[in-house]
């Protein structure tokens, strides 16, 4: 499958549709707890581990879903079967994009680029479960490096998905507060419509993984 391909099938847009329902229904949760917490220390805490635990959680359900499209596969073992091959995977993966989420604000060129968290979450999760599908496979001979051409692709598509993507929900968010009298809706678009944005970037890198695997 081409990354069109990919984009345009059902499971991915599936997939897309839930992870966008999951972001809402998660916006509008931390900001009812936020007005909850009124102690510093506890507000602290839950932005700092449940916030980034949360993203983790949603971001785990997009890839389990899209489980094998994503890779440019259309017939592939099941993501079950991935799983009950060793125990405590579902619990991996999740640890991954929440230590992830934590460590990538701290380094210094990535941590002040917010639009490169995501597509390096989403391609982290991405290796994992390729390197499930293909130790499940018996492939041992498999490459995580997508190429420098492949690579530069996923680093321009990046920065100028996120340039439009927020471009967008300024401009979106900003009327519908204005229409329901109301604020926040700029942050609810943005990271709802974020993963639709950068999933060509995640996509080439996903099915270039694929392409290693004859199935």
């Amino acid at each position: 499958m081409s990354v069109i391909e990919i984009i345009f099938s059902a499971r991915f847009i599936v997939a897309c549709c839930i992870y966008a329902l999951l972001v809402i229904c998660g916006l509008y949760l931390l900001e009812a707890m936020h007005h909850r917490l009124r102690h510093h220390l506890l507000m602290s805490t839950w932005e700092i581990l449940v916030e980034p635990l949360y993203r983790a959680f949603t971001l785990v359900c997009f890839i389990f879903i899209s489980y094998p499209v994503i890779f440019g596969i259309g017939d592939a073992p099941g993501i079950n079967e991935l799983l009950a091959d060793r125990e405590n995977r579902t619990h991996q993966l999740v640890n991954l994009v929440f230590i992830s989420s934590l460590l990538l604000p701290m380094v210094p060129v990535i941590g002040k680029q917010v639009e490169l968290v995501l597509p390096i979450q989403a391609i982290l999760c991405c290796m994992m479960v390729f390197n499930w599908l293909a130790r499940h496979l018996d492939v041992r001979d498999f490459s995580y490096w997508p190429g420098l051409k492949a690579a530069l692709v996923i680093l321009i598509l990046s920065l100028i998905t996120h340039w439009l993507s927020t471009r967008f929900a300024h401009h979106a968010g900003t009327r519908l507060d204005k229409k329901f009298n109301v604020r926040g809706f700029e942050q609810l678009t943005g990271e709802s419509i974020i993963l639709f944005m950068q999933a060509p970037a995640i996509l080439v890198y996903s099915s270039g993984l694929g392409e290693q695997l004859i199935l």
